[in-house]
């Protein structure tokens, strides 16, 4: 490392160390309302799948010191200013795809425990315990987070003297996925009916399992492909970075010529424009 890199790194480290000990602290209310404005619908569906509030501020504020040092360290300390907006336009979109990976990932539990919750709760109609009673149960059975979380609000509201209906449908209208949805309108319609829930949820149990199969061999025959396109695009890139900084006699051009620095991002941008073409074709739903 020459001199000129070591004195850029600390400079760097330096800046990090002041804006995390300093501003952080003074600006963290204005950058928490204007981060949630910004995810605000994802934040708000996070929070209401299971997330807390305050994971999901310490996620943002983390975001924030990354939009602030990842343009610094590729544009100063490494070297790359005409690279530095692109990564600030890259990071600036990150918490939108962590927030809906995080989301889509809580989604997927909810309904891969739900034939589960389908079994357990057939087997207590079985042994003639009363629905609301059942639910209650089950609330205490289920073995895992988060649908247990939620059958315990049910219960909760349940216990609170709401109605079967009344408390089935506000989990319904909270969760807002098709899973829990058949679910509870399953159990309104036959409990006004009086009909066999225990049989009828052994049904849906075995369509919710038929559902998760299917997404799993499509998970199985594409997650090779996806896995192979993405380390060639972000080896690609990483492998021209590296070698800019720590071989600068077959790379120097890259890092220190203004044209070189373009080629490097175009190259970066279809390298990784490819990968997220890819993934997008290979996680297409017919």
């Amino acid at each position: 490392m020459t001199t000129e890199q070591m004195t850029r790194a600390i400079v760097t480290s330096v800046l990090w160390g002041a804006a995390a000990w300093g501003v952080v602290p003074v600006l963290s209310p204005v950058w928490d309302g204007l981060s949630r404005r910004y995810v605000r619908k994802l934040a708000a569906r996070a929070e209401t799948l299971g997330y807390s509030a305050k994971a999901v501020t310490l996620w943002l504020r983390l975001w924030g010191l990354m939009l602030l040092g990842a343009p610094f360290l590729v544009g100063y300390t490494l070297g790359f200013p005409v690279l530095a907006l692109p990564v600030a336009g890259l990071v600036a979109y990150a918490p939108r795809e962590v927030l809906g990976y995080c989301v889509a990932r809580q989604e997927r539990r909810l309904r891969d425990q739900m034939p589960q919750a389908c079994t357990l709760l057939a087997s207590k109609g079985r042994a003639r315990v009363p629905l609301r009673r059942g639910l209650q149960e089950v609330a205490d059975d289920l073995p895992d987070e988060p649908l247990r979380g939620e059958f315990r609000r049910l219960s909760h509201a349940l216990q609170a003297n709401h109605t079967l209906q009344d408390a089935l449908m506000q989990t319904r209208t909270r969760l807002s996925l098709d899973s829990f949805s058949l679910f509870a309108d399953l159990l309104i319609i036959n409990n006004a009916s009086g009909g066999d829930f225990p049989t009828a949820l052994d049904g849906l149990s075995r369509a919710l399992q038929n559902e998760q199969e299917l997404e799993r061999l499509f998970a199985t025959q594409t997650s090779s492909g996806r896995s192979g396109v993405t380390l060639l695009g972000v080896g690609l890139v990483g492998w021209l970075l590296l070698g800019s900084v720590l071989d600068p006699d077959n790379f120097g051009l890259f890092r220190t010529t203004i044209v070189g620095q373009f080629a490097l991002l175009g190259i970066s941008t279809l390298a990784l424009g490819s990968v997220a073409w890819a993934r997008s074709v290979s996680s297409a739903r017919h």
